[in-house]
């Protein structure tokens, strides 16, 4: 992988935050170039709120492969290739910070992430001539997540405390499972 990024990082008046980039890659295995756009930002609606946005694009070559048997989990690693595709995921973040106190802080955001190219292997027993034999099968999908985040931090002079609560649910859908 060569791999290459340029992020830019703006800030004026209430704009507290405006960052727009991109990651340019290019992954020897595909021969291909990819392009990664991203853009953030945090705006003072008044003092001491804010609201944020965040999209962008990401991807990963090299990927986690689960495979599941009558109940057992194992993994392994895999470049991505002809059979095992890249990982594309788009996220879409938006949400609102509140400072509390100058030492209490309440953030709370809602997100959505659409993820293609996600790959397990599943082992489906079958009879033949009175044995039982094991068919690994290469499942491809997507998935979709969409939840809320609340944290709530206090800021101590040597620290923070952060706690957090995530809702969410995902929805995945097999493009080879018959």
């Amino acid at each position: 992988i060569a791999t290459t990024y340029f992020l830019l990082n703006i800030s004026k008046g209430r704009l507290k935050n405006l960052t727009p980039g991109f990651r340019l890659s290019y992954f020897t295995p595909t021969g291909k170039p990819y392009f990664e756009p991203r853009i953030s930002a945090t705006y003072e609606i008044v003092p001491n709120i804010y609201a944020k946005a965040a999209v962008g694009r990401y991807l990963q070559f090299i990927n986690r492969v689960p495979i599941t048997y009558l109940g057992e989990y194992n993994s392994y690693w895999s470049i991505s290739d002809k059979s095992h595709p890249i990982v594309s995921s788009n996220h879409y973040i938006a949400g609102c910070t509140f400072d509390i106190t100058p030492n209490l802080q309440v953030d709370i955001e809602g997100y959505l992430k659409n993820t293609t190219g996600m790959a397990y292997i599943a082992l489906f027993p079958t009879v033949s001539k009175d044995k039982v034999r094991y068919q690994e099968k290469m499942i491809n999908g997507s998935n979709k997540i969409n939840g809320i985040d609340l944290f709530v931090k206090y800021l101590f002079p040597q620290g923070q405390v952060t706690m957090g609560y995530t809702l969410s649910e995902v929805y995945f859908h097999t493009d080879n499972l018959k």
